[in-house]
């Protein structure tokens, strides 16, 4: 019943069509252009269908106006099924992007396809994000916050030769992704709250001062300028905070927590090589740590320094991280004013975003691929898939070609 109900649509949509091409076929002709007819199969999510557009040819080139107007030019899928398999696409492997919706939507569209369309609508779907207007007023910003971060993703390796890794040869580059969000209140117990659906994301391979103009680019889009506060959190690494200084002026810096946690028990474990995790003095000084009293850590670990060799020289490091973070590590203060103090958003967004689609096992992408991927990936997860396709959808048929085909 279904696919009788399908192919009957489809039929119908087929001589609805062809009826407005014939009506439409001699608008918009310039002048000295021939015109001839010629067939075209477009695949529908209500199955094949057979169009009789016009087509127009001069000395500049030839054009369809039906193709154009109904948003098939230079491809045999609909609308709908460019949108579906984009999306299928961006969520999974491109050969089980086409078993599902084979099993979903009944629309058999080969993987090579998918990635084919997932490589076409991605830089369009980049571009647009990219031109997106500021967000219309919906009330005030009490806090927004900013945080970005990197992550690798394996490489095909014509995009690895020269670039050096960790131990050799590179296997890895790093995409970096950045997320908006923003707080309007806290809990009963004073722990903030993350706004519903306000997350937007933002991922690309460019250098970090592109990526983070980028980034703040989103956040001026999502109205950073009416915002009470602003707030920069993420880990240690120095691109993070060179950044943040040069887009983010006058932001409140916070270092991701768990990372704090990680360099101390780091410190500890140099310093202490003998003692055991649950040690009362790493408890003290997690306590201290918390309560923003990192001095008192970094006298008592200086006087614990090891004589010479590698412990001293990597607790020195590790001593050095925390001088450097010191304000940013002021815990008991950003809690009482009810701010985030932990970067998981923008880890998530690392797990989410990249990792449970560009790193999987036998995945080795090129940069140009994994871009478009990540383009519609970072539409779907800033709720912005749908408004692309209302917006790349034109209204194709004017009222006085459909009046003739009806």
């Amino acid at each position: 019943m279904r696919e009788a109900a399908l192919q009957t649509g489809c039929r119908l949509i087929e001589e609805l069509l062809n009826k407005v091409a014939q009506c439409e076929g001699g608008q918009g002709r310039r002048k000295g252009e021939r015109r001839y007819w010629r067939t075209k199969w477009v695949k529908t999510l209500l199955g094949e269908l057979q169009l009789q557009r016009s087509c127009l040819h001069d000395r500049q080139g030839s054009r369809v106006p039906m193709d154009e107007a109904l948003g098939i030019e230079g491809t045999g899928y609909s609308p709908g099924v460019l949108r579906l398999s984009c999306r299928a696409g961006a969520r999974a492997a491109f050969e089980e992007a086409s078993q599902d919706l084979q099993v979903y939507a009944g629309v058999q569209v080969s993987g090579r396809e998918i990635q084919r369309i997932v490589n076409r609508m991605g830089p369009q779907i980049g571009a647009w994000m990219d031109a997106r207007e500021v967000e219309e007023v919906r009330g005030p910003i009490p806090v927004m916050y900013v945080s970005y971060d990197g992550t690798g993703v394996p490489m095909a390796a014509r995009e690895l030769r020269g670039r050096k890794g960790k131990n050799g040869e590179a296997k890895t580059r790093e995409v970096k992704v950045g997320c908006v969000f923003t707080q309007q209140t806290v809990d009963e117990k004073g722990h903030p709250i993350r706004d519903e659906h306000s997350t937007t994301y933002v991922a690309s391979f460019e250098a970090a001062e592109t990526f983070v103009a980028r980034v703040r680019r989103e956040a001026i889009r999502r109205r950073m300028s009416q915002a009470t506060q602003v707030v920069v959190i993420g880990d240690g690494a120095a691109w993070i905070w060179t950044q943040a200084a040069v887009c983010f002026p006058g932001c409140v810096e916070i270092l991701d927590i768990y990372h704090a946690y990680e360099h101390l028990t780091g410190l500890f474990r140099l310093l202490f090589p003998k003692a055991e995790t649950d040690d009362r003095r790493l408890k003290r000084w997690r306590r201290r740590m918390e309560k923003g009293k990192i001095a008192g850590i970094l006298c008592e670990a200086q006087a614990c320094l090891p004589r010479s060799g590698h412990r001293r020289t990597e607790a020195r490091k590790e001593i050095e991280y925390f001088r450097t973070h010191q304000q940013r590590m002021q815990y008991a203060k950003f809690q009482q004013q009810g701010l985030f103090i932990g970067s998981g958003v923008v880890e998530a967004g690392c797990k989410s975003l990249i990792g449970a689609r560009l790193k999987q096992s036998g995945m080795f992408w090129t940069v140009t691929g994994a871009q478009h991927v990540l383009n519609t990936r970072c539409c779907l997860s800033s709720h912005a898939f749908d408004a692309f396709w209302d917006h790349r959808q034109p209204a194709f048929l004017t009222l006085q070609a459909y009046d003739h085909a009806a």
